[in-house]
C-alpha cells in the first residue's frame, strides 16, 4: 500500500509542476513560484508516506463484533 501510495503522489506532484509551468506564464504569475511549490511538494512527501503507514498499522475500527452484533 505504501508503494500505491508513494507513486500517487509522485504522479500527482509532477502533473502539478507541468501545469504550473505553463499556467503561471498566462496569467502573468512569476515563475519564481515553481520553486516553494517544488520545495512543499518535496516536504509533503515524507509526511503523507508516514502518514499511510501510520494509517496502515490502525486496528480497524469498524470492525463488528460478536457481541457488538448481539447488543443490536
Amino acid at each position: 500500500m505504501f508503494t500505491k501510495v508513494a507513486i500517487a503522489y509522485a504522479v500527482v506532484a509532477w502533473v502539478l509542476i507541468q501545469v504550473a509551468t505553463q499556467v503561471f506564464p498566462f496569467f502573468e504569475i512569476q515563475v519564481g513560484w515553481c520553486g516553494p511549490l517544488f520545495s512543499l511538494l518535496i516536504i509533503g512527501f515524507p509526511s503523507i508516506c508516514l502518514s499511510r503507514g501510520h494509517l496502515k498499522r490502525r486496528p480497524r475500527e469498524s470492525q463488528r463484533t460478536e457481541a457488538a452484533d448481539a447488543v443490536r
